[in-house]
């Protein structure tokens, strides 16, 4: 399920998701998975905060564990699956925002309220993280 500028859902479009990200950083409040029955959506402790920054220069900053090998973000468009997408990048990928060739790890991102939502692309069940903005500056 993909959401969009609307707090209400639809597909969030490629500016909409940069005018949403870049700039901003944001507080880890949860994350979703499906043990096999009913999808589960857990609290996240904000002590220590897990926080994700999308800087203005495209360089990402984390300090959760298992992105935070991640240095580089991209909002680029999925051709294949004709979806926009947030890819992450170990290294500098450049001007890279068609295609998602050289991406370590990637999500499709909606919004549930306040609540930013970075889906697992290939979860069948449905797995998230969730996110609330801290920030919108440097």
């Amino acid at each position: 399920m993909v959401f969009s500028c609307q707090d209400d859902g639809g597909e969030m479009d490629k500016e909409v998701l940069e005018h949403t990200l870049i700039g901003t950083t944001w507080l880890n409040t949860e994350y979703g998975y499906s043990p096999g029955g009913a999808y589960q959506a857990v609290d996240v402790p904000v002590i220590p905060p897990q926080t994700i920054r999308f800087g203005d220069d495209l360089r990402l900053q984390t300090n959760i564990e298992g992105l935070d090998r991640y240095r580089y973000y991209r909002i680029a468009d999925d051709t294949t699956r004709h979806q926009t997408v947030l890819a992450f990048y170990e290294e500098d990928p450049g001007d890279q925002t068609s295609g998602t060739s050289g991406f370590k790890h990637s999500y499709t991102v909606g919004r549930e309220g306040e609540i930013l939502k970075l889906y697992y692309r290939w979860c069948i069940e449905g797995c998230h993280l969730g996110f609330k903005r801290l920030s919108d500056s440097d």
